[in-house]
């Protein structure tokens, strides 16, 4: 758990933005809302510390009369952290299914999403192969097919993907979790990936802001890696509720700009609600190449590398 000072959101200075550093740290604090702090890490105390926040606080202490019901939270509470976990066998299945479905369609549409790994013989080049050298072979080097070469992502060398919760997202969230996970699976094949929610917890005092999670940061992506932020009930309320007012927030503003450095940032009011595979690919596909190699969308494809700010977001 890091603490930042609020960096894009101009017109709130003041205001502290928290990075919880994985979503172990995260659980970390419902097992101190659940009367466990016993399991909470150095870094997470010392950063209550600074806040002035008593880790001993129970759900009672942190919610509040008017807001606490202790047998609501409790549950809540213990489902969610299942959900992230673990996730619905039934929906991972198809998140699963869909999302590997719309990557191969992807790499169909965009062939530089495949070429990472195909290499064409040549008298020079930038591997070998010993064995055609000792048989004197004049075509013993490879270079690679795809000439293109990826950019260095923003999340220190990898790509960094920023999901706001703050906007209810809208369509079938089984959809929208298959493509986020399909842009994830062909990211993966040339660069590392990792995955942050964002949400605002704004108003005045500096014990408001925004707060990040760090929810994917490498490995084989899982369909509850990006499930629950997207499509859970429990993802507001209990979870990101309780949380927050353990770390002090009290305000509800919303956020706008991206807090923090990233490649792609999304939010629900912006994804596409198409009706078939064939689109959700291209979206997968344009928003995938642009990424990688930071050029325009080809026209008529739907693809988001950075989206405009809704004015209901903008601070006042």
């Amino acid at each position: 758990m890091k603490i930042l000072k609020g960096q894009t959101h101009v017109n709130l200075q003041g205001q502290t933005t928290i990075a919880l550093d994985g979503l172990n740290e995260a659980n970390q604090v419902v097992q101190a809302l659940l009367g466990n702090n016993e399991f909470l890490s150095d870094s997470v105390k010392d950063c209550c510390r600074i806040l002035g926040n008593n880790i001993g606080r129970g759900l009672k202490e942190a919610l509040g009369f008017n807001s606490y019901d202790k047998d609501h939270y409790q549950k809540g509470l213990l489902e969610s952290i299942e959900q992230i976990e673990k996730g619905n066998p039934a929906i991972n299945e198809e998140v699963n299914k869909l999302a590997y479905e719309l990557a191969e369609r992807a790499k169909e549409i965009e062939p530089s999403l495949t070429l990472d790994q195909q290499y064409s013989p040549n008298e020079e080049g930038e591997i070998f192969d010993a064995g055609k050298i000792a048989a004197s072979d004049p075509m013993a080097f490879f270079n690679r097919s795809n000439t293109d070469r990826p950019k260095v992502g923003k999340g220190n060398g990898a790509f960094r993907i920023l999901i706001n919760t703050d906007v209810s997202w809208y369509g079938d969230p089984t959809a929208n979790c298959a493509a986020l996970m399909a842009i994830v699976m062909c990211l993966q094949r040339q660069c590392p990936v990792e995955i942050w929610t964002q949400q605002g917890w704004m108003g005045s005092g500096s014990e408001n802001g925004i707060t990040l999670f760090r929810t994917f940061s490498g490995g084989q992506v899982l369909p509850q890696h990006i499930y629950f932020w997207i499509g859970s009930p429990h993802k507001d309320s209990p979870y990101s509720y309780a949380i927050n007012r353990w770390l002090g927030r009290k305000a509800h503003g919303t956020s706008g700009p991206p807090e923090i450095p990233c490649d792609l940032y999304i939010y629900g009011s912006h994804m596409p609600s198409p009706t078939d595979a064939e689109k959700w690919s291209k979206w997968v596909a344009a928003t995938a190449r642009q990424m990688l190699f930071d050029e325009e969308i080809p026209d008529g494809w739907m693809g988001y590398k950075s989206q405009p700010v809704p004015k209901h977001w903008k601070p006042k």
